[in-house]
């Protein structure tokens, strides 16, 4: 009777740490959404991807965190229409979104690993 009490110890203890840790992902994941949109914004602000006219789709630019069943990350997108154009158009001459990803995701795969390994 005490095994099956110390097993489901074990059990709890592990779900309980499992589950702080997709929390902690998560946490991460609002925390590099919101650092690429900074990101995005304050390079934009300059001119670096497409010329500003009024802002918009600068300005409507969004990060956001999600999980779904056991994936957990982070997205940018554009709020206006014409956003897959800006990124897609002419060779993507003028794509935010890709460049920005690529600069933050490597980087948010290393804190992840951290989190899965040890006492992060």
């Amino acid at each position: 009777m005490a095994e099956l009490a110390d097993s489901k110890r074990v059990v709890n203890n592990i779900t309980k740490l499992y589950e702080l840790r997709k929390v902690k992902l998560y946490a991460l994941a609002v925390d590099f959404a919101g650092r690429a949109l900074n990101q995005f914004k304050y390079e934009q602000d300059g001119d670096k991807y497409w010329d500003n006219q009024l802002n918009n789709a600068k300005n409507t630019m969004f990060a956001k965190a999600f999980i779904d069943d056991n994936d957990i990350g982070f997205f940018m997108s554009h709020h206006m229409i014409y956003g897959i154009y800006l990124e897609l158009a002419n060779d993507r001459q003028n794509e935010a979104i890709r460049p920005t990803m690529m600069h933050w995701a490597p980087l948010f795969i290393v804190e992840a690993k951290k989190l899965f390994q040890g006492d992060a």
